[in-house]
């Protein structure tokens, strides 16, 4: 073989394989798992801002507190 196209050969092979990848990457069953995973993520950090935000309610009604005290 010439080894143009042997350099032929494995380009066509190479893309056929990134093509297979990126086809398996999209399949339904794991755009399903990113989805669930996004949902995951989106409920964990709605969790963690409800408790930021409490924390600092509790900090605004301390210092409130505070300041009617001193005055």
């Amino acid at each position: 073989m010439k080894p143009i196209t042997c350099l032929l050969i494995v380009l066509v092979l190479c893309q056929l394989c990134m093509t297979t990848s990126a086809a398996k990457l999209f399949s339904n069953e794991n755009v399903k798992k990113v989805k669930d995973m996004a949902k995951d993520l989106g409920s964990k950090m709605k969790d963690e801002v409800k408790d930021f935000v409490k924390k600092v309610k509790d900090i605004d009604e301390k210092r409130s507190i505070a300041d009617k005290v001193h005055l």
